[in-house]
């Protein structure tokens, strides 16, 4: 298993989740609803989002000063090479502080998106 931080849509703070390190691909797939692009988060975390998120219209879920904004579930996960493995409680706690949750009422909630 995996150790993971699930950031949804709607302002609320991100979740701890454990993910099946085997299926890995399909259950990220499961959780963004459909193909998955990573983000850089930090130099050993990455989130990952639905590739289509912008296009399908998805609610703005958080803002990472390294990504702009975030639509859509996101997934983040620490990388060791290419390889994804769980996250330490440092990173967790890297990802809580470069990740904002914007509530629909948030300013943050109106900022355009950056390119990725």
């Amino acid at each position: 298993m995996m150790r993971a931080l699930l950031y949804t849509p709607g302002g609320d703070p991100p979740i701890v989740v454990d993910i099946p390190a085997a299926e890995s691909l399909v259950r990220l797939q499961k959780l963004v609803g459909g193909y998955i692009e990573a983000v850089a988060i930090g130099p050993s975390v990455v989130g990952y989002v639905n590739e289509d998120g912008i296009a399908l219209g998805l609610p703005p879920t958080a803002y990472a000063r390294t990504a702009g904004v975030i639509r859509g579930t996101m997934v983040v996960l620490g990388i060791e090479d290419t390889d994804e493995r769980s996250l330490t409680e440092e990173e967790i706690e890297l990802a809580r502080r470069v990740v904002t949750p914007i509530t629909p009422d948030n300013p943050l909630a109106k900022l355009r998106d950056r390119p990725r």
